[in-house]
């Protein structure tokens, strides 16, 4: 490479005197004016390895490699001019200085463009070659949304693979109409694909942008459905930071991608300085948030992650995953149920953790109106013992997931959430930060409405919806972690964290959408049967509670609650404190009986607000 650059810079300087002195090639001064040229080729060398123009590979040239090129010749052709003007001898022109520098740029870049087009043109005869003997490969006709810097890309990616070939571009920015992207005409808006379509005959359309949320995206996979031609789309911006960009980042379109939520911008120092090198424990890990919350927590460097569950099966492809695809090889499995205190302190003893997630609860809401005294052991008891033993071994912060369903509860897991969020609350006092975090139903975790649904569709049974009415807030689970780990960086005692879950949705509606997405048609292919509301629940959901409100926070997707429950002196939070722990000790005394009225009636003592549903029979 440095060879071609001197190569270039000589060819540009012999140039720049040919032009400087008519092509005279034999005249005296191009003789003298050659002495110089040693003089010249030092300073732009060094400017190059100075700028580190190396460190780029000349097939993938971009636009940024040339603008550093052109950067190092720029401070080349100065240091020359302050040398050669510092010590002019009065024959050298220093107007061949100027020419020079242009010309070594037009060559430096030009063989650098020279190499990438070479290098194309050899891996698009490769892969047509390689299609060629693909035995019934036709080329596909696509048709692609979006004339922006990913539809520039995607079809920058056509161009290269040959295998394919892009018949027109659609695009809602009217000053785009009639032009062309890499010789691919933009026809006109987003509106216009059915008219497109039926003039192109596209055998696929690529959704080629990232940006596009909510009603926009919906707006936009309704016209694709209604042309009846394949579609993909490019993943969301928070994805493709993450992922390799090109053709193989188009997938399907996933229910997500019309959520219309916003991507989370973490604000990353205050949760480096709470895990990097940190002990960390995760319970529930093999869950859904607690999976994402160790998948998320390794970007923060930590010493080490306890991986507790109580399920052999999920803890161990945990586990395996963080070894195997993460290399990270300082997870400790660990098999244990929280209400084994014994057990539990035991870890403690051996690990020292110094931060505690406490994703680990029973969370199906039907099967728990049934079986309650599950709801106090495995919610409410190994969350009081998960609490005192990081107390009692100086953990510095704890972080507990928690639910939307704990505000205003009618079932008994919402209901046993909130009491976990007044455990906390009672420690507000001590020297371990303590916080829980409340947000809604998460898209894909386990036992989730969208996979029941998706499992129904494939099966060819109707979608069965509780109620035409019933709303949900939803949000991924990506998000849900990331925002469990800011909330961590932030928060102080007693806190309680709301995630802005943005507008409820109805259920009816994402029954409607999931069916589209499977290429049928509402009620004609898939009928949609509503069951009535099930034990526990309810309509709606919400996120605060009486004589609770919301306070901003550092971050704009987190908000704070501003609450007295609990009492504003250490004297009335010690009084709480006391008296919530001795109504646990006989809610769970009343479990060990299996006595489900009994439990239904304890939970309303410490939970005021919980409104039973009496109607519930039990499985014992």
């Amino acid at each position: 490479m440095v060879l071609g650059d001197l190569t270039c810079c000589i060819a540009a300087f012999v140039l720049a005197l040919l032009l400087r002195f008519e092509f005279a090639i034999f005249g005296a001064d191009i003789r003298v004016h050659l002495a110089y040229l040693p003089v010249v080729l030092v300073p732009q060398i060094l400017s190059f390895l100075f700028f580190h123009v190396y460190a780029s590979m000349w097939r993938y040239t971009s636009i940024r490699a040339v603008l550093r090129l052109c950067a190092a010749i720029t401070f080349a052709f100065m240091v020359n001019l302050a040398f050669l003007g510092y010590f002019w001898d009065g024959v050298f022109s220093r107007g061949i200085l100027v020419m020079d520098a242009l010309l070594a740029v037009l060559f430096t870049s030009g063989l650098r463009v020279g190499v990438r087009l070479y290098f194309e043109r050899k891996g698009c005869k490769a892969e047509s070659a390689r299609r060629h003997f693909q035995p019934g490969r036709q080329k596909r006709r696509i048709l692609i949304l979006g004339a922006g810097s990913a539809g520039e890309l995607i079809l920058r990616e056509l161009h290269k693979t040959a295998g394919d070939v892009a018949v027109a571009i659609l695009d809602d920015d009217p000053r785009k109409t009639g032009r062309t992207l890499h010789g691919v005409q933009i026809v006109g808006p987003i509106s216009a694909l059915h008219e497109t379509v039926n003039r192109f005959f596209p055998d696929e359309i690529f959704i080629c942008i990232p940006s596009a949320k909510g009603e926009a995206m919906r707006r936009i996979v309704e016209l694709c459905e209604a042309s009846g031609v394949k579609y993909k789309t490019l993943p969301s911006v928070n994805e493709i930071i993450h992922e390799d960009f090109g053709l193989t980042a188009l997938r399907e379109v996933r229910y997500e991608d019309l959520l219309g939520r916003e991507p989370v911008t973490l604000v990353f120092d205050p949760i480096k300085e709470y895990l990097t090198d940190k002990i960390v424990l995760v319970t529930g890990c093999g869950g859904s948030i607690g999976s994402e919350l160790c998948r998320k927590i390794l970007a923060f460097k930590p010493r080490c992650i306890l991986l507790l569950d109580s399920g052999e099966f999920n803890l161990f492809n945990i586990s395996t995953e963080l070894k195997t695809f993460h290399n990270f090889s300082q997870g400790v499995p660990l098999l244990a149920n929280l209400t084994d205190i014994v057990l539990l302190r035991d870890i403690f003893e051996r690990y020292r953790p110094e931060v505690v997630f406490h994703a680990a609860a029973y969370k199906h809401v039907p099967l728990l109106e049934v079986n309650p005294w599950e709801a106090v052991y495995n919610n409410i008891q190994a969350s009081q013992n998960l609490i005192e033993v990081s107390l009692e071994y100086k953990v510095g912060t704890f972080v507990l997931v928690s639910t939307d369903k704990a505000v205003r509860p009618t079932n008994v897991m919402g209901a046993s959430k909130r009491i976990t969020e007044l455990l906390l609350r009672a420690h507000m006092d001590s020297s371990m930060r303590c916080m829980a975090v409340r947000f809604g139903n998460v898209i894909g975790s386990s036992g989730s409405v969208i996979p029941f649904f998706l499992k129904q569709i494939q099966a060819g049974k109707p979608i069965t919806v509780t109620h035409p009415e019933i709303t949900r807030y939803f949000m991924t689970i990506g998000e849900a972690a990331q925002l469990i780990l800011q909330a961590g960086g932030i928060g102080v005692g007693g806190d309680t964290f709301l995630i802005k879950m943005g507008q409820s949705v109805r259920i009816s509606d994402i029954a409607n959408d999931l069916i589209r997405l499977c290429g049928k048609v509402p009620e004609q292919d898939v009928p949609i049967l509503f069951t009535g509301l099930r034990p526990g629940e309810k309509l709606y959901e919400e996120l605060i509670t009486a004589g609770e409100n919301v306070i901003p926070t550092p971050h704009n997707q987190l908000m704070k609650l501003r609450t007295d429950i609990g009492g504003t002196s250490p004297e009335e939070r010690r009084a709480f404190r006391e008296e919530l722990l001795e109504k646990i000790v006989a809610l769970q005394q009343v479990a060990d009986r299996h006595d489900a009225c009994g439990i239904k009636r304890l939970i309303q003592e410490i939970v005021p607000e919980y409104m039973p549903q009496d109607t519930t029979e039990c499985v014992l």
